[in-house]
């Protein structure tokens, strides 16, 4: 037995010291936090090549915001434009040998952290910055002992780079703070966070219990009108591309009120290669085109929603140790389809990305879809989660009803970055902000007709709840922070 437990502790000890000081491979994902966004972004390898006697890693591009496309704004105003296949922090490609990690495209550095303490280099010949090797130490990375390298940079900056881990401290641009690492994925091994992939989302539990609302706004032809669903999960069967769901419970459409009560049973369906995912028999739709890619994606990665070229990014944060999507989706077209000689990485939009004109989706691991707008040229589908119970605790509650179906009090915009505004018509005289939990964050008053504005700055993104309170009354509604 004890010759069996020190092969297992030898060969756990041989798989971590695979990456020997290497700062990237083709077969680890890193996952990073940034101390500027709540948003995580994600660090692997697309493909790889050999080049005498060097290999080249060819690391994963995202979509950014084009901070160089002005005179194409000027040009074309009321468009939007975003340029993809740009490089995250760590550049496009990294060429490595025995002793040199050399990144580069478009900027370049250099690390050498197989050196010993005391050898310095230039890191960025552009830049002239110098680096040194500061010191060698053991540290805790990702819940494991490590060996660390603390590179100094004369620039006042640091780098942390870590023997099986990676870098796991590299710094923003300008001084700003630095990116931190939390997850190191390979294969089915995981250290530190791992990122919610499109299963890890809709991985629910026999038991829970959801209510919905789902608002439907037709502009050209209403009533408009909603419907109201609560149903459990009473069996569960995981297929390699998804989940099926036995469930019960009930509906009723809503006009003035609750009518038309009606039961059901049924199928519901998370699968990858579907659109969209849907429940049998009786109509409940969890609109999403191409939905395996949106979930599978990470943060700001381009992912085509059809065989069209059309482009979408995504932002994935963690909220109480859970990854969240919670974002707009916005449709991005190749520019160079209207204006062939346009550079074939531009993309662009006729609307800003934070617009209520595209897509918005909230979901949560293990949790599914909390708050979706699906728009088309006919009508506006609403949902959100009103009420979740997991395993006989109740998680979101958020009232039962929808600030678009109340004329005399509006909250805009929701969801909401950095600021709200409040119409108030009716005699309310006191707004109060919750979390989901029920703990107080702040209290300020309100003016009778008039439009209150109150800045979310130090919020974080998520979703709350805000309480409006009068003399003899009170109301209750959900505000969505991104």
């Amino acid at each position: 037995m004890r010759n069996l437990l020190l092969l297992l502790f030898l060969a756990n000890i041989t798989l971590l010291n695979a990456q020997n000081w290497q700062v990237v491979t083709s077969f680890h994902k890193y996952h990073y936090s940034c101390d500027t966004t709540q948003t995580i972004f994600t660090i692997r390898t697309d493909s790889t090549s050999v080049q005498n006697n060097d290999t080249i890693f060819y690391l994963n591009r995202i979509i950014l915001n084009c901070d160089t496309c002005q005179n194409l704004e000027q040009a074309y105003p009321g468009y939007y434009f975003y340029l993809k296949n740009q490089p995250q922090f760590l550049m496009r490609s990294c060429k490595l040998n025995a002793d040199t990690q050399y990144f580069y495209n478009p900027n370049s550095f250099v690390l050498f952290p197989k050196k010993n303490i005391g050898y310095t280099w230039v890191y960025d010949t552009l830049n002239n910055i110098s680096a040194t090797i500061n010191s060698k130490v053991t540290s805790n990375v990702l819940g494991q002992m490590d060996s660390t390298c603390i590179i100094l940079l004369n620039s006042g900056d640091s780098i942390i780079v870590s023997k099986n881990f990676g870098i796991t401290k590299f710094p923003l641009p300008n001084q700003l703070g630095y990116y931190r690492l939390i997850g190191n994925e390979v294969g089915t091994q995981l250290f530190g966070k791992h990122i919610a992939l499109f299963k890890d989302f809709f991985n629910l539990n026999v038991g829970d219990e959801f209510n919905y609302e789902i608002t439907f706004i037709y502009p050209e032809s209403p009533p408009d009108h909603t419907k109201r669903w609560h149903y459990q999960i009473l069996g569960k069967t995981e297929y390699p591309f998804g989940y099926e769901y036995n469930i019960s419970g009930f509906y009723c459409i809503e006009y003035w009120a609750c009518v038309d009560t009606t039961n059901f049973s049924g199928v519901l369906s998370f699968r990858e290669d579907t659109n969209p995912a849907q429940p049998l028999n009786y109509g409940f739709y969890h609109y999403q085109n191409n939905i395996g890619a949106l979930y599978n994606a990470y943060s700001l990665e381009a992912f085509k929603i059809s065989d069209y070229p059309i482009y979408m990014r995504l932002k994935k944060s963690l909220q109480n140790n859970a990854t969240v999507i919670n974002t707009y989706t916005t449709e991005l077209s190749p520019f160079f389809q209207l204006y062939p000689q346009i550079n074939h990485d531009v993309l662009y939009c006729t609307y800003p990305e934070n617009s209520a004109d595209h897509d918005f989706i909230f979901a949560v691991e293990n949790m599914g879809i909390q708050s979706q707008d699906y728009l088309n040229f006919e009508t506006v589908y609403r949902m959100n989660t009103l009420l979740y119970i997991h395993a006989g605790d109740t998680i979101i509650f958020v009232g039962d009803k929808s600030i678009s179906n109340n004329a005399e009090v509006k909250i805009y915009p929701n969801p909401s970055i950095n600021e709200i505004s409040i119409l108030n018509q009716e005699k309310y005289n006191k707004a109060e902000i919750y979390s989901v939990s029920g703990v107080k964050k702040d209290e300020f008053k309100l003016f009778i007709n008039d439009i209150n504005t109150y800045p979310l700055n130090d919020y974080k993104a998520g979703i709350y709840i805000i309480k409006l309170s009068g003399e003899n009354n009170s109301k209750w509604f959900k505000l969505i922070i991104l």
